[in-house]
């Protein structure tokens, strides 16, 4: 059976949605089944929800870093979206704002879009002040559709805001705990950004489900095939912050073919950095 708009609609709104609201919403579209419409039905559905007053955020993440060869240089414009179908049809909306950062730039529609983009290239990636930091100060939501905790940007902020001992170290493995991501103006012209506390791996970011399940903070449902997961984003910051405190080295995976992981463990509990507090979403 295909999933309709009217089905989204239904769906979101029993679980807490509603005019008005800031949503973040992560996603997969084939896990869905067959959509009515494909993606841009999707973004149709919230923009409804939400309406006039509400903004829908999207990550546009594009990943332009040196070290990594696969991935173009940022361009605001025209450099697509790597999360997914639907996070690209929000990103070629004209009434659409994408933010200016080199690596991890969202993409935002509605009431608050400009203010949740605002001087992202001033901040870490997914640190304070960054979309997902706001996001759990203006009261929104986190949405994952078709999708884990794994894939859910907020639980890196989480990382930044407690400033865990490992966040120094980098993808590129060099000692002064800064990447390099490129960007290209409308010329063609590149230019290099460091960028510091950049993310690392998210794999180890399933625990974190665990914890949060166990508060009660996540709403579960079915959209098509596709398992839905609903919350608060200050109710995340505050659980996994207080989670932090006790284990800082808790939402680093277990894989010990994970080369960022591995290093940030070793260089973690030889050199420990700041060591994270108790706090709120107010950091």
């Amino acid at each position: 059976m295909k999933v309709t708009k009217d089905r989204i609609i239904e769906v979101i709104s029993h679980y807490g949605i509603q005019r008005g609201d800031v949503v973040a919403l992560q996603s997969s579209l084939s896990s869905m089944g067959e959509v009515e419409g494909g993606a841009d039905t999707v973004v149709n559905a919230f923009t409804e929800v939400l309406g006039d007053r509400g903004t829908l955020i999207v990550p546009t993440f594009t990943y332009s870093f040196k070290v990594w060869n696969d991935f173009q240089p940022f361009n605001l414009l025209v450099t697509p979206s790597q999360c997914g179908a639907i996070s690209e049809a929000v990103r070629l909306r004209p009434e659409a704002i994408r933010s200016n950062h080199p690596s991890h730039s969202v993409a935002a529609i509605g009431f608050f879009a400009r203010e949740m983009v605002k001087d992202h290239i001033k901040c870490a990636p997914l640190g304070k002040g960054s979309p997902y930091h706001k996001l759990s100060q203006i009261g929104g939501f986190i949405v994952l559709l078709g999708v884990g905790q794994d894939r859910n940007p907020l639980i890196h902020t989480c990382e930044s805001l407690a400033q865990v001992p490992y966040l120094c170290v980098s993808w590129s493995n060099t000692k002064t705990g800064i990447d390099i991501a490129r960007s290209s103006d409308d010329n063609g012209t590149l230019s290099e950004v460091e960028v510091r506390e950049v993310p690392g791996c998210s794999k180890g970011f399933v625990k974190a489900e665990i914890v949060l399940r166990e508060r009660g903070v996540i709403q579960y449902t079915k959209m098509g095939n596709a398992n839905i997961q609903v919350m608060k984003a200050e109710n995340v910051v505050d659980i996994i912050l207080e989670k932090l405190a006790s284990d800082p080295f808790f939402l680093l995976c277990d894989d010990k073919e994970c080369q960022i992981c591995t290093r940030r463990r070793k260089y973690g509990k030889a050199k420990p950095g700041a060591v994270p507090v108790k706090g709120s979403s107010s950091h």
